[in-house]
């Protein structure tokens, strides 16, 4: 018996039983050395084990065009950015300038990408999830955030809930976040859930 494992270190792992093992297999084991490799189960001894080159990590945010194929990583010009890590799709930011909450809602309700009308506003948690602390103007990663605006605050759909009509939003500049009035103007970033977060 043959058997591929992947640790959460990226390091990839064969394990041969030559007790079990098939007279030959062919292993496919991208990122594991030199594969496809054919091997014979007399060529190992019962219980051994190989390891690899650490399996190629599987890049956070993938850019996408306006059909919602993807598209290299070196893109400059492209329609949207799937998160590989939430399942979440996003926008650019909406327009260029500042708009109220209603407004805010109605952009993302009328936004329409790859045939997907489904975009909203995103929770105060999703918007989150996109700050690069690490970084500032913006707090997010400019190759696939880089039209975020530092001089104002993004919309989310989270209420505050000690202030009636006011909700949260993100300060990219340096990643912070405060409630707002919904009568405020802000920008807007719009999120769908292209895919089930990982673990879902």
């Amino acid at each position: 018996m043959i058997t591929i494992i992947d640790s959460p270190d990226g390091t990839r792992t064969i394990e041969i039983d030559a007790l079990q093992a098939p007279t030959h297999a062919e292993l496919k084991a991208p990122g594991f050395g030199r594969w496809p490799h054919r091997c014979r189960a007399g060529d190992f001894a019962s219980g051994e084990i190989f390891r690899g080159a650490p399996a190629e990590p599987k890049a956070r945010f993938m850019k996408l065009d306006a059909a919602g194929n993807p598209l290299p990583a070196d893109t400059a010009t492209f329609a949207a950015v799937l998160d590989n890590q939430t399942g979440l799709q996003w926008s650019g930011t909406l327009s260029e300038g500042l708009v109220d909450y209603a407004a805010a809602e109605k952009a993302c309700q009328a936004f329409d990408l790859a045939g997907h009308g489904d975009w909203r506003l995103p929770t105060r948690a999703e918007l989150e999830s996109i700050l690069d602390l690490s970084r500032h103007k913006p707090a997010a990663d400019p190759v696939f955030f880089g039209d975020t605006r530092t001089d104002d605050w993004y919309w989310t759909s989270t209420p505050c809930a000690w202030r009636a009509g006011a909700s949260w939003c993100v300060f990219f500049n340096f990643g912070v976040v405060d409630y707002h009035d919904h009568g405020s103007r802000c920008f807007v970033r719009a999120v769908r859930s292209a895919s089930p977060a990982p673990g879902q």
